[in-house]
């Protein structure tokens, strides 16, 4: 009886141009619509996974930006009543030790809650939006040097800045690296901040001593939730060099990194003019929230 046939063919030859040999292959045709349409469920199948793993994605996420934001006020309160005891009450030198303490915890957690907030904002929506305006930049950043001393008094921190330039989230991105700087770095050297601007452009670096950072782990240091090797009291949620990539990017600008035995260097770089930056924002950056 006849039947409808799907015929292939292919050949081999060797490296002198002979033919070695020709392989001739025939199937039903009834298969090959039976193989098509079985590629056709599996592509749907999958298809139908990604969506559904694509809304529980975005579901996750949002569920932590509410949180993220609800656990705002109550870390605001702790943080004004610390700072009432510690102005308006006459405390032991044990009492400001625990209110010094405290004080760090609530900063880290504060610190903690904004970068997954910036996380969830990036993820949920077009990622960081940038609201700039002309301002002097060095006080903003002088601010941002003088909270990390309060949070780390023993470690010593040099700042350098030169520049007339854009604010707010530099102020964000400026205060991960340092603290990344403070829990990475040798306590017995220096962290260096420098900003200034040359030939256009926004320079802004935090330098620090210690180990040199792996190479394997720098090409991996700007992803979301990593965090490399890491002793149990640094350990954190991975998301602080992440953001500060994020911000570099919003404004048009990058970050590089730098690790030998001689110094760890983290530098961002941006154009101090808006219309030779790629993004199509205005100059500073709005405060999260």
């Amino acid at each position: 009886m006849p039947a409808a046939v799907i015929a292939n063919a292919a050949e081999k030859r060797g490296l002198d141009g002979e033919q070695v040999f020709t392989r001739l292959t025939m199937f039903k045709a009834v298969d090959r619509r039976t193989y098509e349409r079985s590629l056709v469920a599996a592509r749907t199948h999958a298809d139908a996974a990604a969506a559904a793993e694509h809304d529980s994605s975005v579901l996750r996420e949002q569920f932590i930006a509410v949180h993220g934001h609800d656990l705002r006020n109550p870390l605001a309160a702790l943080a004004a009543g610390i700072h009432m005891i510690s102005e308006k009450e006459t405390l032991s030198e044990r009492g400001e030790l625990v209110a010094k303490e405290m004080r760090a915890s609530v900063s880290r957690a504060q610190s903690l809650i904004e970068n997954v907030l910036d996380f969830a904002r990036g993820r949920l929506g077009d990622g960081l939006t940038l609201a700039r305006t002309r301002t002097y930049l060095a006080p903003v950043l002088e601010q941002v040097v003088s909270e990390i001393r309060a949070i780390a008094p023993d470690r010593e921190i040099t700042a350098h800045f030169s520049i007339d330039c854009d604010p707010s989230r530099i102020a964000q991105l400026a205060s991960n690296l340092i603290a990344n700087a403070v829990t990475h770095g040798a306590s017995v050297i220096p962290i260096e901040v420098e900003a200034r601007s040359a030939d256009g452009r926004l320079v802004f670096s935090v330098v620090n001593g210690g180990a040199p950072i792996p190479s394997a782990a720098r090409e991996r240091l700007f992803q979301p939730f990593f965090r490399g090797a890491v002793q149990r009291r640094q350990e954190g949620l991975g998301l602080g060099l992440f953001i500060v990539n994020e911000i570099a990017q919003a404004h048009g600008g990058t970050m590089e990194v730098g690790s030998s035995e001689e110094e760890t260097r983290f530098t961002f770089t941006m154009p101090l003019s808006p219309a030779s930056s790629s993004s199509a924002s205005a100059a500073n950056v709005q405060p999260p929230g």
